[in-house]
């Protein structure tokens, strides 16, 4: 398998089976080191198994991972660089949010007290608080401030935000953000849609039905289809073996979503046919790709 310097997780023709079914059907993608990805992908399109086998939790059925160059699976060298935290992360109701502290100390030497106790103050909640006095509506705020405090080299975020209010996502996504420029290492985080990450990810993976539709930077993704709108006879002659992934008859003209980039060549050739081009929403463009992808 050949790997670029800058990939700092790689699987080729990845395949996961349960009972006979391809949960993970033929994957090949890569993840940028130093990166806040975003694994994007409607409920069970394949998110978390495809995570879970990136992270070495599952064995593969067919195909190639390596994690710094290595296979994760049952490798301690690769999963003590690796923490995973999804919404049923839980600890022994009987420990001070101190103790697990010292537990992620463990695990993690660059875990950073410091700024844990700064992020517990931010809800008002003390090291020598017990875990099983926690709220229940912040527990999973507690288990995203051990888990970007470990300062892990991968850190995965499998969708453990879910249900919390907006104010409470801001600071998180402003924190991951904060952490990574300081640390530079490389987080991913898995949702539903565009509406909460789009604006912190700099590498985006699209799934759907365990299949791979898109693997590059979220720059690309973001130019990777435009809309075109004009007369009709004008718009169906320009977009002649083009991949139309959406398209809507308006009064007097129609408007369509093309899936390609396009170069200033065509876009003067757009323009000059008396067509409007304009760029996609990213989280349309998702619900587009998915659409088409069913």
């Amino acid at each position: 398998m050949n790997i670029n310097a800058d990939e700092i997780i790689v699987a080729q023709n990845l395949v996961k089976k349960y009972d006979g079914n391809h949960v993970i059907d033929d994957v090949s993608l890569f993840v940028k080191n130093n990166s806040i990805t975003g694994v994007i992908g409607k409920d069970k399109s394949g998110k978390t198994t495809l995570l879970k086998l990136l992270a070495g939790f599952l064995p593969k059925s067919h195909g190639k991972i390596q994690v710094f160059g290595e296979n994760p699976k049952d490798n301690i060298n690769v999963l003590s660089k690796i923490i995973y935290i999804d919404s049923a992360v839980r600890y022994d109701k009987w420990l001070r949010l101190f103790d697990i502290m010292k537990n992620y100390k463990t695990m993690y030497p660059a875990f950073d007290f410091e700024t844990t106790e700064k992020m517990l103050e931010h809800y008002e909640l003390d090291v020598k608080t017990k875990y099983s006095d926690i709220p229940s509506e912040i527990v999973n705020i507690i288990n995203f401030i051990f888990a970007i405090s470990s300062r892990a080299p991968i850190t995965i975020f499998d969708r453990p935000f879910t249900g919390m209010s907006t104010t409470v996502k801001r600071w998180i996504y402003d924190t991951i953000l904060k952490e990574h420029n300081k640390n530079q290492n490389t987080i991913i985080i898995s949702d539903n849609s565009f509406a909460d990450i789009g604006d912190i990810i700099s590498q985006v993976i699209i799934i759907n039905n365990g299949k791979l539709l898109f693997n590059q930077s979220m720059i690309n993704f973001k130019k990777s289809a435009c809309t075109l709108i004009g007369d009709n006879a004008e718009v169906n002659s320009f977009i002649k073996g083009k991949k139309v992934i959406w398209k809507k008859q308006l009064q007097k003209n129609i408007s369509v979503v093309v899936h390609e980039i396009f170069d200033e060549t065509s876009i003067k050739m757009a323009k000059s046919a008396g067509l409007r081009i304009s760029g996609v929403r990213p989280d349309n463009l998702f619900e587009y790709l998915m659409a088409v992808s069913n």
